[in-house]
């Protein structure tokens, strides 16, 4: 595994299993959902949501803004949203990751 792909597990688990964040805004949230689906999915599929379904086409919109990124940029950039807080990888719900714990796992 290397080491963007290292990060990018622990973030992950860390945004799963971590304390919620109060203030992480509606903006961030949807910019860390559609990072998530671009480093395990890549490109969206299907066609956009009419706009009368607010969260599913709020959330295509985001993934779709980063059609034609790597997996990998994708998964470097959700780390990047989580260097906002320097000690991130330090967190103590990080001791809880089990071993070999993988983004597919639950």
């Amino acid at each position: 595994m290397s080491d963007i792909e290292t990060r990018f597990t622990k973030a992950v688990w860390l945004i799963r299993n971590g304390p919620p964040k109060a203030d992480t805004s509606n903006e961030e949230k949807l910019k860390i959902y559609a990072l998530f689906k671009q480093a395990t999915e890549g490109d969206v599929t299907g066609s956009q949501p009419y706009s009368v379904q607010f969260e599913k086409r709020a959330k295509w919109d985001a993934w779709n803004a980063n059609k034609g990124m790597s997996k990998e940029e994708a998964m470097k950039k959700y780390c990047e949203l989580m260097d906002a807080d320097p000690n991130w990888e330090n967190h103590e719900a990080l001791k809880n990751m089990p071993a070999g714990w993988k983004v597919g796992d639950k």
